[in-house]
Order: structure tokens, then sequence, then C-alpha cells
């Protein structure tokens, strides 16, 4: 929670509380919990009331996004790689969608897996 609330220049004060970072508010009604990962809300105004919210469902509430999209800018966040689009060393495009091999393959005696939906 701390690296993601960092990219977006948010910090709570001495006792984990901040601003909701939803929408406008005079006092903290946002309170974060470290060792968990999670935050609640407390303040009526706001969608997120009474919900306690991973790091993910954070992403999705500040970004306007979907819970994929969340996960793969939580990806980025904490340069954790994508384990659905496995990279080979020599050639950039990912391994599960290529049906011919690329320029190096043949040099470095690298077959690549057929795609089964060509």
């Amino acid at each position: 929670m701390a690296q993601v609330l960092a990219k977006y220049g948010l910090k709570p004060d001495k006792h984990m509380r901040m601003n909701c970072p939803f929408h406008e508010d005079k006092t903290p009604s946002f309170q974060v919990y470290y060792k968990t990962h999670t935050a609640y809300y407390f303040s009526s105004n706001c969608p997120t009331h009474g919900k306690s919210l991973d790091v993910i469902d954070f992403i999705m509430y500040q970004e306007k996004c979907t819970k994929h999209e969340a996960i793969l800018k939580a990806q980025d966040f904490t340069g954790i790689p994508n384990p659905i689009t496995p990279q080979r060393p020599h050639c950039k495009r990912p391994a599960r969608h290529v049906s011919a091999p690329c320029a190096l393959c043949p040099v470095l005696g690298r077959v690549p897996r057929q795609d089964p939906n060509p």
C-alpha cells in the first residue's frame, strides 16, 4: 500500500490517516493499514464509504478502471513481471502470440511454441 500511495503522491499523517483522495475532504476520513495493505473509508460523502479496500481496489477507484487494468498497474508500480505474457530473453515479442520464429530464433536454435488459435 505504501508504494501505491507514494506513486500517487499521497502520504498519511502520523496516525495513518489522510483526507480521502476520491472527494473533497476537510478532515481525514481515510485510514491506512500498512500491515494488511488495506485502507478503510469513513466518509459518508464517498462511494467507498464503509468499505475496506486493498491495493487493487484502491487503484481501481483512483484510476477509474477495471480490476484487470488495476492489477496490471499494480504490477507496473511494484516491478513484478506479468506471468501471462512471458518474454524470450532475445525477443521482445510475447512467446504465446508467436506463430513464426523471430529473426534470432533460427540462429539460436530455438523453435517457438505454435499458437493454437492462429
